[in-house]
């Protein structure tokens, strides 16, 4: 019944703190989205026109000579105009917002930063409707305007008309056509009323999306969520089983924590030095090893993002190995081609947006091209001197992470040579940890 969907109420716990859903927020007669359809384009009109004004109006008075303080005050008609194409032109930004970060009255915020929050155990209660995508929003609104008798089979449809639910239908191998045919009225709706339905979805689709390191709540995990219960019997029918739904929820979280690194990436990057010297401006100057190597770091800070996210795991065992100090050295062992570099480049990433311990934050990852070093040396004792300094500059710099890569290449020297090469490398190591 509509009746238990007004108004801010208390619908379930997550970690013991008490869960709220502002239902009386969502409710607005089912014509949400059309009012943001409205304001959006209304929006984007008074920007071209009071722009258009705004520029017609100083053209003006540049033609005249008045484009001067004293000339922009007086009371003329004109310059009321002005004033007001001005005024509205700021005002069209609030009309084009994006409503994932401000929605109506409400602050839209993370739940990343709710994560964050919930670590330092600053938070007495929750309210859900602040972390929900506003296109949800706008269904919710529709869905308790309608108050269907068939509700399952009513959200499923409205549902499906989003782009990012199509996709997630690919990746479980169902097509829309399929799910507009499920036999819906098997689904088990006695279970519950309208209201405490919608309460239900709202709490366990707010458990899918927390634990699983969504930014939103969106139609994507409400239709998880719907898979993993009501649907679950008929999606089975169809061969979609338990196990594909826990794929899809694992590819959908990797999606989401690349989405979250590219925008980390985007605030933190221009913020990050391209020259060899770090914010603090105590690094050293590493000649020899600029010469003969890449710099991973600086690679992403001027746009070359690639972030795996298969190898979680053991990127963040390389993190932290890294960051214990600097008496360490650690080997990456694999056959070309598994992801070494790979995972290099990611952790390249992490550096970036400093999304690692705070130790790690202000380094260069930069990687020793030990074939290039090779390539332009006249002979053994050349190159030999080339990697002795190597390790110098990265003393001496205090702000580089030394990769050394392809060291495999070195067995292609004469034996005798190969191993006097690794032992030098190995004393440097010893010598300069």
């Amino acid at each position: 019944m509509k009746k238990d969907l007004r108004g801010k109420k208390l619908i379930g716990k997550y970690s013991k703190l008490p869960l709220y859903m502002n239902w009386g927020y969502v409710r607005e007669g089912g014509i949400r989205q059309f009012e943001n359809s409205i304001s959006f384009f209304l929006g984007r009109i008074l920007q071209v026109g009071s722009l258009l004004v705004i520029i017609f109006l100083l053209f003006v008075k540049l033609s005249t000579g008045d484009l001067l303080f004293i000339g922009l005050v007086d009371n003329s008609l004109q310059d009321l105009f002005g004033w007001i194409a001005a005024v509205l032109f700021i005002y069209s930004f609030y009309l084009v917002r994006n409503r994932n970060e401000f929605l109506d009255n409400i602050r839209h915020t993370s739940l990343n930063s709710l994560r964050t929050k919930l670590g330092e155990k600053r938070m007495k209660s929750i309210e859900i409707t602040n972390y929900l995508n506003y296109s949800l929003v706008d269904i919710l609104d529709k869905l308790i305007a309608k108050n269907p008798i068939d509700y399952v089979e009513e959200f499923v449809q409205e549902l499906m008309k989003h782009k990012n639910v199509d996709v997630l239908l690919f990746r479980l191998g169902i097509s829309k056509q399929k799910m507009k045919k499920l036999n819906y009225s098997r689904v088990d709706e006695t279970l519950s009323h309208f209201g405490s339905f919608m309460d239900e979805v709202a709490v366990g689709s707010f458990g899918i999306a927390i634990e699983n390191n969504f930014g939103y709540i969106d139609e994507r995990v409400v239709f998880i969520y719907l898979a993993k219960t009501y649907l679950k019997q008929l999606l089975l029918e169809e061969e979609v089983n338990p196990d594909e739904i826990e794929g899809a929820i694992l590819w959908m979280a990797s999606e989401e924590k690349k989405k979250h690194y590219f925008n980390l990436w985007k605030k933190k990057a221009p913020l990050k030095p391209t020259s060899i010297v770090n914010r603090a401006y105590t690094s050293g100057f590493a000649g020899t090893l600029n010469k003969f190597s890449r710099d991973f770091t600086n690679e992403v800070i001027k746009g070359d993002f690639r972030i795996s996210i298969a190898r979680e795991k053991e990127l963040e065992e390389l993190i932290q190995k890294v960051s214990q100090g600097e008496k360490n050295a650690i080997l990456m062992v694999g056959e070309s081609g598994v992801g070494k570099t790979s995972l290099i480049k990611s952790m390249a990433v992490r550096m970036v947006v400093e999304d690692v311990p705070d130790n790690l934050q202000d380094m260069r990852l930069v990687g020793f091209d030990v074939s290039k070093a090779s390539a332009t040396s006249k002979n053994i004792d050349s190159f030999k001197t080339k990697i002795q300094k190597v390790f110098e500059d990265t003393v001496k710099a205090k702000n580089i992470i030394l990769v050394l890569e392809d060291i495999v290449q070195l067995l292609g020297v004469r034996d005798d040579l190969a191993g006097e090469v690794i032992g030098i490398m190995i004393d440097s190591i010893d010598r300069y940890k």
